[in-house]
């Protein structure tokens, strides 16, 4: 039988690393109105990196009673110029493991790659 620290260090090292990237502009994130990537830093500002198996996870990882149970993070969020603590739909993942930047949609994700090619 597996120890509990045998367990722990199997779900480690099936972590993977994501950036998450917040939307400056709270109405973006449809499809059609995707701004060239090159313009990505005027859009998309940094907010945290973190570990998780997918993206599903990180999701509901960078929700705010997750990350900022008693708004913790909410001074940090004005001072980044951000109108949001829960990641939600229009921000960006990157993961790290496949260098590869999903921006979350209604339903699911779009990766960025594939939207510039």
């Amino acid at each position: 039988m597996n120890s509990r620290k045998d367990i722990v260090k199997k779900m480690k090292n099936n972590m993977n690393t994501f950036t998450a990237f917040y939307c400056k502009d709270t109405d973006y994130g449809v499809m059609d109105k995707l701004y060239p990537f090159n313009n990505f830093s005027d859009r998309f500002i940094p907010f945290m990196t973190i570990s998780a198996k997918d993206l599903g996870d990180a999701f509901m990882n960078l929700q705010g009673e997750v990350i900022s149970p008693n708004g913790e993070l909410r001074q940090a969020v004005l001072d980044l110029g951000l109108s949001h603590t829960s990641f939600s739909v229009g921000d960006v993942l990157y993961w790290h493991e496949r260098d590869l930047y999903y921006m979350c949609q209604p339903l699911g994700w779009t990766c960025m790659a594939l939207a510039y090619t």
